[in-house]
């Protein structure tokens, strides 16, 4: 058995894959969200129903900060550092990690202004913030939003990514776009689907927002195949964190699903940290990029109960990979700042003064068994 150094072995990845390498053991240096298929080549439709005038604004971030306490910033000088979490876990993801990026640079997101550093992960320890540790997790597929910063709370310490590489991919979609999907996040871009502006006023904490996409005809919450689960559990009034709300809100509000561990909170609306160039307060079918990489798809899960569809009631498809509208949502979040939208108070939030409007609009929505 060949038996090779993690520094020889990074210098041999690195030829062959052209990627910027870093292989000193000593601080890495200061630079550089849940969840998606093989490219085979990367020449792909990059078809869309939105528009050319439609490109700039079709894309959701987070909201990053120059504030050393802020949650997320950019990536320094357009430059994602990371580092495997031991050689076993690179050997695994590595060929995809590098076909996913590729997928990024074919879209139009250059390799030469938008780079990808691997250093070792001893380098990585030391400088914890500022490095992306990639580890390997089957039936996991989920990344923090852009350099997340240290949040102790949740067992955070700096910037993070897992990655399946099990014999199958967990989902619908192969290895290569479940990673491309990841890289979006790590670059700081936020689900297609959850822009707020997208969905109908059910879904919207102050009762403003006048959405035509997503609405209880094409979001159908009761047939995802968690939500027996979840509504057993929100009406548990022995849980520490029982609220009475819980029931009305499992279906409608992404803080209420996410914490009855309810897998529709990465489809409902997101109510803070994100911005959108859009400032409209209603947009349709034709401000979607159905393409996207950063959407998930009607059938994600095979065999599964269908839930999610196109407002027509056809299914949101499979991406082939980065759209031009992804490419532009990256290059305008790292070349210019858009305009931060109010997305308003939680509806479980007391600041919320619409909360009692909602739940007498939709008090019974969902029953106990």
């Amino acid at each position: 058995m060949l038996l090779i150094s993690g520094t020889k072995l990074l210098a041999v990845l690195a030829s062959l894959s052209g990627i910027s390498w870093a292989t000193s053991s000593g601080t890495a240096r200061r630079s550089f969200q849940p969840a998606l298929h093989p490219p085979g080549s990367f020449s792909r439709s990059l078809r869309s129903d939105a528009s050319n005038n439609h490109i700039d604004k079709r894309w959701l971030a987070v909201e990053t900060s120059t504030d050393a306490n802020a949650d997320h910033h950019l990536w320094p000088d357009k430059t994602v550092t990371y580092a495997f979490n031991s050689v076993a876990d690179m050997k695994a993801i590595f060929k995809n990690l590098i076909k996913a990026i590729e997928l990024w640079n074919a879209a139009g997101l250059s390799r030469e202004e938008y780079k990808w550093k691997a250093i070792l992960k001893p380098a990585c320890l030391a400088d914890r913030t500022n490095c992306l540790l990639i580890t390997r997790q089957d039936g996991v597929l989920k990344s923090t939003i852009a350099k997340a910063a240290a949040q102790p709370k949740h067992d955070l310490d700096g910037p993070e990514m897992f990655l399946d590489a099990g014999e199958n991919p967990p989902t619908a979609l192969s290895f290569e776009l479940s990673y491309a999907h990841e890289i979006g996040h790590a670059w700081g871009l936020g689900h297609e689907h959850q822009n707020p502006a997208f969905w109908s006023r059910e879904f919207d904490p102050n009762q403003k927002r006048k959405g035509t996409v997503f609405t209880p005809n094409n979001f159908k919450c009761e047939q995802h195949w968690g939500f027996n689960r979840a509504l057993r559990l929100a009406n548990d009034k022995s849980r520490a964190d029982y609220a009475e709300t819980d029931r009305l809100l499992l279906c409608r509000v992404a803080g209420v699903a996410s914490k009855l561990k309810f897998g529709v909170f990465e489809y409902l609306p997101t109510t803070s940290g994100y911005y959108s160039e859009s400032s409209a307060l209603s947009q349709g079918p034709k401000d979607v990029d159905w393409d996207s990489i950063m959407i998930y798809p009607t059938r994600m899960k095979p065999g599964s109960p269908t839930f999610f569809f196109k407002p027509d009631g056809s299914d949101i498809p499979i991406s082939s990979g980065p759209t031009l509208q992804d490419v532009k949502g990256i290059q305008r979040m790292y070349n210019a700042k858009p305009k931060k939208a109010n997305f308003g108070a939680l509806l479980n939030s007391g600041a919320n003064k619409a909360q009692a409007q909602f739940k007498k609009m939709f008090c019974g929505c969902c029953s106990s068994e």
